[in-house]
């Protein structure tokens, strides 16, 4: 117990810049490490040079120090699923129990609930979603936080004229322009909700959930799920832009980017099972804010394999709230103050 005590004051005295941190986590679904750090692998299907770099805009910033990466990490379950990587990534616990895309709403606290306990409100914790499945990993007790998933349409009460003209006109128009696949909606609209929640509600944690590349991977459209990673690139780029006309809210907030799993290699490259070593296999980016990065030098982690585990208490550290702690199984993040 002492030694629990000790380590949260510890951090809260290591953090005290941090305190009033904003964490902004952006999940793109079933993207390999290749493709993210090895830019084009196929140039005979993307009709492109290999090695064509598909995030420059993101790697310009690591070169000026404001991005770290973390090309090699592996998920925390046992199938190299969606369902079971987004349950790890949120609860920040090894995930046994779901093995498949169809299990009942997790049991394990997530970040969300502990944020919510700790007595943030529910309007400053937010998920926006494309795939449907989501909804059975984002908190324990649904309805603790503000979340847009699938087709369901947004509404809130007191919006400006031209507010509520734009939210109508996504909710139209996600309901028309369907994808071909079922169960989840374009990331376009994913994302234009987000970037109004961002801009209106300014929240203490944003969770983005993109998908759409990982349906053109299972239907074997290298070109299109390039194209996803490249609109990554794009959009982390615009949120940046968001962030900079947000005064000292943008300068609080930090970006975490990773992958619920990865893909198999050569031309099983579409297809994601445990079996297969390189669908282990995920990655992550952390942008920690200008507050962070203006007062703070940071070290991260270099010497121990790294894990989805690794991802909720970077989040936590980010925020500068106590991280999770337990067993053996705990992870620890992914960066710290020196």
């Amino acid at each position: 117990m002492k030694k629990i005590i000790f380590s949260f004051l510890f951090f809260l005295c290591q953090n005290i810049l941090a305190q009033k941190q904003n964490v902004i986590l952006i999940t793109i679904d079933g993207v390999r490490f290749q493709e993210i750090f090895h830019g084009v692998r196929f140039p005979e299907i993307a009709q492109e040079e290999r090695g064509t770099e598909l995030l420059p805009k993101l790697k310009r910033l690591e070169k000026l120090g404001k991005v770290i990466s973390f090309p090699r990490m592996h998920i925390a379950n046992k199938m190299a699923i969606s369902l079971p990587g987004y349950r790890s990534l949120l609860s920040g616990e090894f995930e046994n129990i779901c093995k498949w895309n169809r299990c009942p709403n997790t049991f394990r606290k997530t970040i969300f609930d502990d944020l919510f306990e700790s007595g943030i409100s529910k309007e400053k914790l937010a998920t926006f979603a494309s795939w449907k499945q989501l909804a059975l990993a984002i908190e324990s007790q649904p309805g603790r936080i503000t979340r847009n998933i699938e087709f369901e349409p947004y509404f809130e009460p007191n919006l400006t004229p031209r507010e509520e003209r734009f939210l109508n006109e996504v909710n139209e128009k996600m309901r028309t322009d369907l994808p071909p696949w079922r169960g989840s909606r374009y990331d376009k609209y994913t994302f234009a909700l987000s970037k109004f929640y961002l801009q209106k509600h300014r929240p203490r944690f944003l969770y983005i959930q993109l998908v759409d590349s990982d349906e053109y991977a299972h239907e074997r459209k290298y070109k299109k799920y390039l194209n996803s990673i490249r609109e990554l690139d794009d959009r982390i780029d615009e949120l940046l832009k968001i962030l900079n006309t947000m005064g000292s809210y943008g300068k609080n907030t930090s970006i975490v980017i990773t992958t619920d799993h990865g893909r198999g290699r050569g031309f099983l490259w579409p297809i994601h099972l445990s079996a297969f070593t390189s669908a282990n296999q995920v990655w992550s980016y952390v942008l920690p804010s200008k507050k962070i990065l203006d007062n703070h030098q940071l070290k991260y982690q270099n010497l121990r394999r790294k894990s989805h585990l690794d991802i909720r208490p970077t989040i936590e550290f980010l925020l500068g709230v106590p991280p999770k702690s337990g067993g053996a199984n705990t992870g620890r993040p992914l960066i710290e103050f020196k």
